[in-house]
């Protein structure tokens, strides 16, 4: 079309230089494809304990947020605020999944019928339940928790493994990949998947949780991301 055409240096001093010039897009907002877990906690145990896995690896991301104050409503509070903040930073996506812990030690069926119902209303949101305690879920890292169903029962055993177990220690809530399959199978032969209905967590005999399903799902992340 211009066959003659050539960048001359007046042309260049009146329209300025096009081979120099760098043409600048829109950024597009994206987000590495790595799975996504936002958590909401009660207790700094249960704080402590995910964070553990925050850093296993880097495609693997794990939000763990504390409840202001240690109540359902204060967990449910927690977690939507995470999840509206992501939404307008554009960061989730279909596959996320967020979760609440909780254990029953403090709050009656009554106190627990919101979360129940969060729950239930997605299948990208789960409950961590566990009866009586979260401890009971540490303690499937050390053994099956046979005959261990009071709150005294089951502080007992884990201490006769953790001889000095304080709450919210990191360094003891530190778990070997082979414990954490162990307990994850141990606490499979008692719940299946999460039970919404209170019919289903009446069945349940004895301690129980429900922790090990979400604890599943990160590790079958992280696989998947370093196979």
């Amino acid at each position: 079309m211009f066959p003659n055409f050539q960048v001359t240096s007046a042309w260049c001093e009146r329209f300025g230089d096009v081979t120099a010039k760098k043409f600048k897009r829109g950024k597009i907002k994206h987000r590495e494809e790595r799975s996504l877990f936002v958590i909401a906690v009660e207790g700094k145990t249960e704080y402590e304990y995910f964070n553990t896995f925050r850093n296993k690896l880097a495609s693997v991301r794990i939000f763990v947020d504390q409840g202001k104050s240690s109540n359902p409503r204060a967990v449910l509070q927690a977690v939507n605020g995470k999840l509206d903040a992501l939404k307008r930073d554009g960061e989730l996506r279909p596959g996320d999944e967020a979760w609440v812990i909780v254990d029953e030690d403090r709050w009656p069926e009554p106190e627990l019928v919101e979360i129940w119902k969060w729950g239930a209303e997605r299948r990208d949101r789960g409950i961590g339940f566990s009866v009586p305690q979260f401890e009971w879920w540490l303690l499937l890292h050390f053994e099956d928790g046979h005959g261990a169903r009071t709150q005294r029962e089951i502080m007992d055993r884990l201490n006769s493994y953790l001889p000095e177990y304080q709450k919210g220690n990191r360094k003891q809530l530190k778990f070997a990949d082979e414990a954490i399959s162990l307990a994850i199978e141990r606490a499979y032969s008692k719940v299946k998947t999460v039970p919404y209905e209170s019919g289903e967590r009446q069945a349940v005999l004895g301690a129980w949780t429900s922790v090990h399903i979400l604890v599943d799902k990160i590790q079958a992340a992280i696989k998947r991301s370093n196979p």
